[in-house]
């Protein structure tokens, strides 16, 4: 059998680090393209029974757009920034 584990609290907690701000579940949910809460919250706890790669996708998605723009608001002032989570 195989384990998959998503690391949605790291990725979350990385982004909060890099733009100095929360980000709560509800949030990452509501701006996930219809991503339900109570998925999130199973995703981000690891209680899920399956995995649903489009809902998959959506966080991606949320990840990558809040770095990018991050990645781009930094550009100008110097700072390191990075083009992925790690």
């Amino acid at each position: 059998m195989v384990t998959i584990k998503y690391n949605l609290f790291a990725l979350k907690h990385h982004l909060e680090l890099k733009t100095g701000r929360a980000y709560p579940w509800t949030e990452v949910a509501r701006q996930s393209s219809g991503v339900h809460i109570t998925t999130v919250m199973n995703m981000a706890g690891n209680k899920t029974g399956r995995v649903d790669l489009e809902n998959l996708a959506r966080l991606i998605s949320f990840f990558n757009q809040r770095r990018a723009s991050r990645v781009a608001s930094s550009a100008g002032t110097g700072q390191r920034a990075h083009a992925c989570f790690e």
